[in-house]
């Protein structure tokens, strides 16, 4: 075969290299069956776990991209969720914390020593109140909120301590920028905040090149670079909040 022929073949199979490597089962600590899809392979591992009323295909794309980068990644239909049974959602959310817990759980029978958790709105809530596995080396949540579907984010991002964390939301959704802007100043460890114009959850990586560039490489390990500017600022920042008052009502994020 001509060489630029091989090569088109090539271009042509690639999509088929990185296409989804196979749909698992997980079972909770309390019982319940997940599905995921999973690819790639590797000590690295990247669990993608999706927003209210989505399943794991929003994350078909990115997964199979990540898996290219030489990552094992796993993408989990919450409970209520797509192909996961029963088919109706908790009535309470916080005990979907198990469903991430149980995908970490896999990623660390399966060889992976590092996981990054990538959390869209209210899978990003679940993502950090399961970053309490030592496992869990950085944290990425798209579309963030601080008391979605009754759950309590300040006090998950608090526990999870001095570990990198990535916000991104969308001037579309002005909640999720105002709840990144509050988290942004309880972060305690290397921490930055991407805004963009449009879109939310899991879109902003699927529709947004450089934003899905910016996140791969925090994955990669971009986070450092963040660490070294979180240092330098510390006691600007720690000055600029200690000089702000405010005499009446409750302030966003005191829940």
């Amino acid at each position: 075969m001509h060489a630029s022929l091989r090569l088109l073949a090539l271009a042509i199979l690639l999509p088929s290299a990185l296409a989804r490597a196979g749909t698992i089962h997980l079972t909770t600590s309390d019982g319940v069956t997940l599905a995921a899809d999973t690819w790639g392979t590797g000590s690295k591992g990247v669990v993608l776990v999706h927003g209210k009323g989505r399943t794991a295909e929003d994350w078909s794309w990115y997964g199979a991209k990540l898996a290219g980068d030489g990552y094992r990644v796993l993408a989990l239909d919450l409970r209520g969720s797509g192909r996961s049974v029963p088919p109706d959602p908790p009535d309470d959310w916080s005990v979907a914390k198990g469903d991430v817990t149980a995908a970490v759980g896999w990623m660390k029978s399966h060889g992976a020593h590092e996981i990054t958790l990538v959390g869209a709105d209210l899978g990003g809530t679940l993502a950090t109140m399961a970053g309490d596995d030592p496992a869990v080396t950085d944290l990425v949540l798209l579309s963030p909120g601080l008391n979605l579907s009754s759950l309590p984010l300040k006090p998950a991002v608090v526990a999870y301590g001095d570990r990198p964390l990535l916000l991104v939301a969308s001037e579309a959704d002005p909640y999720a920028v105002k709840s990144a802007q509050f988290l942004d100043s309880v972060a305690q460890g290397p921490h930055e905040v991407k805004i963009t114009d449009t879109d939310s959850g899991a879109q902003l990586i699927n529709r947004h090149r450089d934003l899905e560039t910016f996140v791969t490489a925090w994955i990669g390990g971009g986070w450092k670079t963040s660490a070294e500017k979180t240092d330098a600022s510390r006691d600007v920042r720690d000055v600029g909040e200690a000089g702000e008052i405010q005499t009446t009502g409750k302030r966003f994020g005191d829940h």
